[in-house]
Parts: structure tokens; C-alpha cells; sequence
């Protein structure tokens, strides 16, 4: 007689258990988190897989014990940057695999050089660390046409690609504000200054560029407050308030500055 996977959460990671076995994971050590979907006449096959960086990887099926427990736990202990996951796992089509997850922090460089601020995830369920935003493919763009070739036109090597030239990516809202009423935005970006100070004090980049010129008084503000001193600081409008041409080749001339 077969044993269910058990599933155990605590504030460390999660382990799933079955008889003797026994696998382990730290939240700090998953990489990126999919959802499979896969059913037919003969068989349902549907749950989570936990992406290692290295390649290993750790399934675990809905028909576990604790997958309740397990789910009501991964905002708690990860920073699902997509508040739509949940609706995202519920309307997954048969025969596919979704992204509901991506570490950031593996996208870090270990110094970075410039520092990118946008204002606000987007609200679409999309996100640039997770391989599919329209920010993430102007950027992209504006890499290849300041750098060339060396650029991937793959999204994931192009994120290794873009930690590997010291650049990261932070929001100044953590929640995206697009359909908040105007007072709500001003609030919470004002409310969000001492986290982006924080941010950019542990980063200490030489050079910042903010993506959203609405943002800009708080940034200067945040920047202000995490007492770094950061050789330029330069404001650009993000693809969503600019042409897209305009957004890639201000962008560009960025990027061909700070690789002189």
C-alpha cells in the first residue's frame, strides 16, 4: 500500500515526507516555483514544482497532505511578487506548466553598479524577474542596442546576463498601485520611502535610474535618506507612461554610459 507525501511548513522552509523518505527545502534556497496541470482519462497529475538554481528540482502533488497548509504559507514566507498567483494555479490550462514564483535575490549581483527603480510591479500578473513583463523586453532592447550581439535574446539569459553588467532591479511600491485612487498611490509610495532607503543602502550602487517620473520626489527622498552617495541619478519614463521607442533609446544611452 502506497503512503501520500506529507508536507510540513515552518518559518525555514518545508519538507515533504513519505514512510522513510524525507526531502528538504529552505525558502531561501528555491529558485523559482511552477504549477503543472496534466489530466486525462487515465490519470490526473497536477502540483507544484521547486526550482533548485542548479538545475534539481523538487515536485510535490495537490493530493499531498498539508497542500492546503502549503499554499496559505507562500506569501507568508516568499514574496510572491504576482498577487494573482492563487487565480493563475485555478485557471491553468490542461498540459501546461505556469511560473508562479521567482527568487530575485538570484538575479543579485553581488556589487551593484546601477541600480534601476521602477515604481510599482505591474498588476497583470506578469513581473521582470519572472521572464515575462513588457518591462523586461524593453529592457532587453535597450541592452541590444547599446551593446549588440553579446546581448541573449532569451529572457532568462538575458536576466543572468543583466546581473552579470551589475544591474538590479527594485520597485519603490513592493504591490502594484495602478488601480488605486490617486490618494491611496501617494500614500503608499510615501509609506514605502524607508523600505527603498533600506534597499538602497544595502545595495550601495554608483548610479540609479528610475523608471517612473511620478516616483521621482519619493525616490529623491529615499535616496536622500539612506545616506548613499551615488554618482548619477537619472530619470527615465517607464514604457507604460512613454513610447516605446523613446523608453529603449533614452534607456540605451544609459547603458552604452555607464559600460565606458
Amino acid at each position: 500500500m502506497s503512503h501520500p507525501d506529507k508536507i510540513t511548513v515552518n518559518e525555514k522552509g518545508l519538507s515533504i515526507t513519505n514512510g522513510s523518505y524525507e526531502a528538504l527545502m529552505e525558502w531561501a534556497e528555491i529558485f523559482r516555483i511552477h504549477y503543472s496541470r496534466c489530466e486525462s482519462e487515465l490519470y490526473v497529475d497536477r502540483g507544484l514544482i521547486f526550482d533548485y538554481e542548479n538545475g534539481e528540482f523538487v515536485e510535490i502533488s495537490d493530493t499531498a497532505e498539508g497542500w492546503d497548509t502549503l499554499l496559505d504559507n507562500l506569501e507568508r514566507y516568499l514574496a510572491m511578487e504576482d498577487s494573482t498567483w492563487r487565480q493563475k494555479i485555478a485557471d491553468c490550462p490542461n498540459e501546461t506548466v505556469i511560473t508562479i514564483y521567482v527568487n530575485d535575490r538570484m538575479f543579485q549581483p553581488e556589487c551593484v553598479n546601477t541600480l534601476m527603480i521602477g515604481d510599482a510591479p505591474p498588476g497583470d500578473g506578469t513581473f521582470f524577474f519572472n521572464g515575462d513583463s513588457v518591462l523586461l523586453e524593453r529592457v532587453k532592447e535597450a541592452f541590444a542596442a547599446a551593446l549588440g550581439e553579446d546581448v541573449p535574446e532569451d529572457h532568462w539569459d538575458f536576466l543572468h546576463f543583466f546581473r552579470s553588467r551589475e544591474w538590479f532591479l527594485v520597485h519603490l511600491c513592493s504591490r502594484s498601485v495602478k488601480e488605486m485612487p490617486e490618494a491611496d498611490r501617494l500614500q503608499v509610495r510615501q509609506q514605502s520611502v524607508a523600505r527603498l532607503a533600506q534597499q538602497i543602502a544595502a545595495h550601495r550602487p554608483l548610479s540609479i535610474v528610475c523608471l517612473h517620473g511620478d516616483s521621482k520626489p519619493w525616490v529623491l527622498s529615499a535616496l536622500q535618506l539612506s545616506g548613499v552617495e551615488v554618482e548619477r541619478c537619472v530619470f527615465v519614463e517607464s514604457p507604460a507612461d512613454n513610447d516605446k521607442d523613446s523608453f529603449v533609446n533614452e534607456l540605451a544611452e544609459i547603458v552604452r554610459q555607464s559600460a565606458v
